[in-house]
């Protein structure tokens, strides 16, 4: 779906997400996910009228200077044992000369329905998830220090929420998006985990 907003005859914002709607497997509680793959496709749309106001007043502020805005989403699927996981990645540009990409993780348990975090992915308690987490990317920023902010280290334990990981054919990934531990030039955060060499 997409949406472009104008002002007469210039536009706005141009808006664009792709949301998915599963089918398959009887087994799979798949009413359920598409329900809250669902609210969070409306949440996006809500941010989305958020900006659109914004975009009016730098139209208004900024008459020729103006530069449109663009926001868009899309996701890749993977499936692994029972695991869907869904991996969103979004853009958005305000016309300034730095855009902003941002990923967000929804990883699903296909016979409940429910929502998983990376301690139930790990089979594991919140705290050990939250410590293996920043361990990997504390082993991270000690390869390249120099890439990373001064208080990098410190800050993960705050940084690291629950969610901050998807699957792929590789392996379990970690990520941390861009400005969190790195300046934006460097980009998103990511270690890989084979799915060998998960703890047991």
């Amino acid at each position: 779906m997409w949406e472009q907003y104008t002002e007469g005859d210039d536009q706005l914002i141009l808006y664009s997400a792709n949301c998915p709607v599963l089918s398959g497997n009887p087994e799979w509680n798949l009413e359920k996910i598409n329900a809250a793959l669902e609210e969070y496709c409306r949440d996006y749309a809500k941010i989305s009228d958020i900006d659109r106001v914004s975009a009016k007043e730098d139209y208004d502020n900024l008459g020729d200077r103006f530069e449109s805005y663009e926001k868009s989403t899309d996701y890749t699927c993977y499936v692994k044992d029972g695991i869907l996981s869904l991996k969103y990645d979004s853009y958005e540009s305000t016309g300034g000369a730095d855009d902003l990409w941002v990923t967000t993780a929804l990883c699903f348990d296909l016979k409940t329905g429910e929502r998983i975090d990376l301690a139930a992915f790990l089979g594991k308690d919140a705290d050990y998830a939250k410590q293996y987490a920043a361990s990997a990317f504390s082993l991270l920023i000690k390869t390249a220090p120099d890439n990373y902010f001064d208080n990098a280290e410190a800050a993960l334990p705050e940084l690291i929420d629950g969610y901050c990981f998807y699957l792929n054919e590789t392996g379990l990934v970690l990520f941390l998006n861009s400005c969190t531990i790195a300046p934006d030039a460097f980009g998103q955060q990511t270690v890989t985990v084979a799915y060998a060499n998960l703890p047991t």
